[in-house]
């Protein structure tokens, strides 16, 4: 799915995050790819990777099991639009997601 990334506004806790750990953000208002969708863990939303921008994973404590956990860090679905302006939903993703998942059942990963 390509989508459009419309917000590069962050805290200044977040920027400092990135910059310490050399977290690179998408090209505002570019057409990007999905990589990965990521289901919500917390109270932040779905999130998601993009092929365009891959970044290293960093240890954090994940919100549910307290424990410290490696990810590759991910954008909430509200900085984005699909490529007709609409901001992407909870819906429109697990949609996607799940067309996703078929097409790899279907084909393995070639398809996907």
């Amino acid at each position: 799915m390509e989508v459009i990334y419309i917000n590069d506004t962050y805290t200044t806790p977040v920027l400092a995050f990135y910059a310490k750990y050399g977290i690179k953000r998408p090209a505002l208002n570019k057409v990007l790819t999905i990589r990965e969708i990521i289901k919500p863990s917390g109270k932040e939303g779905h999130g998601i990777l993009l092929q365009e921008v891959i970044n290293p994973k960093v240890e954090i404590v994940h919100p549910i099991l307290q424990q410290k956990v490696m990810i590759e860090p991910n954008f909430n679905i509200n900085r984005f639009t699909d490529l007709q302006g609409n901001v992407l939903t909870k819906k429109m993703i697990e949609e996607y997601d799940k067309e996703r998942e078929a097409i790899s059942r279907a084909y393995g990963s070639y398809g996907a």
